[in-house]
């Protein structure tokens, strides 16, 4: 999600709902494996966008929950461990 302005290490903000929109960023939980991705639809099906260049869109074969819509995202500066 790095050309939206998101980055490794950033901290998602996450409201749980069931209410999405086309071109909301999403948590979500695809074929298994967690994400954060723009939800968009093609001929009625979600696909998740990740604007990150490296990767391509993900189409769910089996399973697609969406977790909820991102509402912010957090930083943190300088050298501190976790």
């Amino acid at each position: 999600m790095q050309e939206a302005g998101v980055l490794d290490g950033d901290i998602a903000v996450v409201e749980k709902t069931e209410a999405v929109a086309t071109g909301d960023f999403v948590a979500a939980l695809v074929d298994g494996e967690l994400t954060l991705k723009e939800l968009q639809y093609e001929k009625g099906s979600p696909v998740l966008i990740p604007h990150n260049n490296h990767y391509t869109p993900i189409r769910p074969q089996e399973e697609l929950a969406i977790l909820g819509v991102v509402k912010g995202i957090i930083r943190r500066y300088g050298a501190t461990s976790m």
